[in-house]
């Protein structure tokens, strides 16, 4: 507990993941690569409680963020691009590519071309 009667944020963890053990056998929490120092302190917080087994079958998936030109995102605000508006994108990039470099494809043809990205 802090000096203004807060908690840390990984004392609320623990209890958060203790929950989430009354409920799974297993825990995997999809959490970004720069909870990884919180996430092992979480664990360690389980065995130092006598946790081991819930320790044992908690799991940290972490995640890089991807930089973007004047776009930080963030999921917790809810700011983030998923996998699919990349792929989409893409596929927009290509078919802009290949209708520069063989005008005289169809769309349909040029659109099957940009798919190869997808």
């Amino acid at each position: 507990m802090r000096a203004d009667g807060t908690t840390l944020y990984t004392t609320r963890d623990v209890a958060y993941t203790l929950w989430k053990f009354r409920r799974a056998e297993r825990v995997v929490n999809v959490i970004g690569m720069e909870q990884s120092l919180a996430q092992l302190q979480l664990k360690i917080a389980l065995y130092a409680l006598g946790c081991e087994q819930q320790a044992d079958n908690l799991v940290h998936f972490a995640y890089n963020l991807v930089a973007l030109p004047g776009y930080k995102m963030s999921s917790r605000r809810g700011r983030y691009i998923t996998l699919d508006e990349v792929l989409d994108e893409a596929v927009d990039r290509a078919f802009e590519e290949v209708s520069k470099r063989s005008p005289m494809l169809s769309d349909v043809e040029k659109r099957k071309i940009a798919r190869f990205v997808d």
